[in-house]
């Protein structure tokens, strides 16, 4: 990892931790805290935390794996929402613990294939994950609801 201070003039190693770019090739993200520069994450495999501007690392355990994305809150850097292979979760406390991916209908789809009925059903691998089919939709109703959510084959 190399950090600028002179916007780009001149740059400065800080890092040479192999959990930084060990997935690269396929995705790796860096966030800064918006309230502390010092603070930084990089998510990949492990989602990883700096606090000394990225010397050192350490890892944050999310509830699932492979994360992809952080959203910070600007006012409170305790709050924080992370995505990852499994969904999205909440943590209110700095990442030591996350709400369950359980309670709400998200995944993460390799392959999405339809077949020629009506309601017509979604086919989809789920990323680390099971197989899913699902109608695409509810008569009279508002949408998909979890309850016709099932594996795959199943209604």
């Amino acid at each position: 990892m190399f950090v600028s201070d002179n916007a780009g003039k001149k740059w400065m190693k800080v890092s040479s931790d192999h959990r930084l770019v060990q997935r690269a090739w396929y995705y790796i993200e860096m966030y800064v805290d918006p309230q502390d520069e010092q603070t930084v994450y990089v998510l990949s495999a492990p989602a990883l935390r700096s606090i000394d501007g990225g010397r050192t690392w350490e890892v944050v355990e999310g509830a699932h794996g492979d994360h992809h994305d952080l959203w910070i809150n600007p006012k409170n850097s305790k709050n924080m929402i992370m995505a990852d292979d499994g969904g999205a979760s909440i943590s209110l406390n700095y990442g030591k613990t996350w709400s369950t991916q359980a309670n709400m209908p998200t995944a993460q789809l390799y392959r999405i294939n339809v077949d020629n009925g009506f309601p017509y059903k979604i086919y989809a691998g789920q990323q680390d994950n099971s197989s899913l089919a699902i109608a695409h939709r509810e008569f009279a109703s508002g949408g998909i609801s979890t309850e016709k959510l099932g594996a795959f084959g199943r209604r």
